[in-house]
């Protein structure tokens, strides 16, 4: 395939925080592996692959390629260069962001999003979306199931905070082998420097191989450590302080639970099948660089996460396209 493609690199050109606070989500890294995955897995060389820095995309100059829109963007990476076509899979954000860059959203509908919280969004303003989970989905299955493996704790920060009460309930047995992991990875300030991006890709490759090989179950609140293990074919638990829209497409697919309903939990995991989100996804990127798109691969995928029915939130639709009518007459 001759066409250029990007996948996101992060370097956190917006974020703040104190010097004693200062680290990165190895999930964002795990997330552009799969992406550079499946793009060579559908024909493109990693020649025609470049890493584009999502927190200052909007500064892009460089050569005309098409970019896996696969994560989350806030305003500061609008308005999107020309010269960069995108492929919403995977797609997040905010309110203000689809407000303020509707024309441009609007231009490239249907969107996928990642999580079904994104596709109301969108489907509110008169976008029309449709979700996709993360393409994170979308690496292989392990081929043979770990003995004796350890039971992996993989921990974040902040909202991805463990929940620590968890372990006072955990079955014995679960307790004989733990592996705690965090995926933050300290940084000595934003944006991040060019050898701190070499050292998370390694970190991402390394837990990614620590995860297949050694893990015979995973307990996190983390999206991107519960979403590469599922397609990984482990079994996972996720456990988490507070509900997180974030989670509105993988909670399809298994529990998601939550400091009311710890008790609840499910210590005998199962592996869950994703062979059909695997093969949509491939299916959906290919159709995409092949610009053979269609709305089979978009129903396949509705069948799995649901169909978000804009019908639903009409009166939430009217007044947000209010909204924009109103906002575009105050600026004339």
């Amino acid at each position: 395939m001759s066409e250029n493609f990007g996948v996101l690199e992060f370097r956190y050109d917006h974020f703040k925080g104190s010097r004693r606070q200062l680290s990165i989500n190895i999930g964002d890294n795990i997330q552009s592996i799969a992406v550079r995955l499946l793009l060579n897995k559908i024909g493109v060389p990693d020649e025609r692959i470049t890493p584009l820095n999502r927190d200052n995309l909007s500064k892009y100059k460089g050569h005309a390629l098409s970019l896996v829109m696969n994560g989350v963007f806030s305003g500061h990476c609008f308005p999107i260069p020309d010269q960069i076509k995108p492929i919403f899979i995977g797609f997040c954000t905010n309110e203000r962001t689809i407000f303020k860059y509707w024309d441009y959203l609007k231009k490239h509908e249907p969107i996928g999003c990642r999580d079904s919280y994104t596709t109301g969004l969108l489907l509110s303003y008169g976008i029309s979306a449709y979700t996709t989970g993360c393409l994170s989905m979308t690496l292989e299955e392990r081929t043979e199931e770990v003995e004796a493996g350890r039971v992996f704790i993989v921990k974040g920060d902040g909202e991805g905070a463990f929940p620590e009460e968890v372990l006072g309930q955990m079955p014995s047995y679960l307790q004989e082998d733990l592996q705690f992991v965090s995926q933050r990875m300290p940084v000595s300030g934003y944006p991040i420097t060019d050898n701190d991006v070499v050292r998370a890709n390694d970190m991402a490759w390394r837990l990614l191989k620590a995860y297949r090989e050694c893990a015979s179950i995973v307990i996190t609140p983390l999206l991107h450590a519960a979403s590469p293990c599922v397609a990984m074919g482990i079994p996972t638990i996720i456990v988490r302080h507070d509900a997180s829209t974030r989670f509105s497409a993988i909670d399809k697919l298994m529990p998601v639970y939550t400091s009311q309903n710890f008790n609840c939990i499910d210590w005998n995991a199962k592996h869950i099948e994703v062979a059909a989100i695997r093969s949509a996804l491939f299916s959906l990127l290919r159709s995409f660089a092949e610009k053979t798109q269609s709305d089979v691969h978009y129903k396949a995928l509705g069948k799995i996460f649901g169909v978000d029915n804009p019908k639903q939130s009409l009166l939430r639709y009217l007044a947000r396209k209010s909204r924009i009518i109103i906002g575009r007459l105050r600026n004339r």
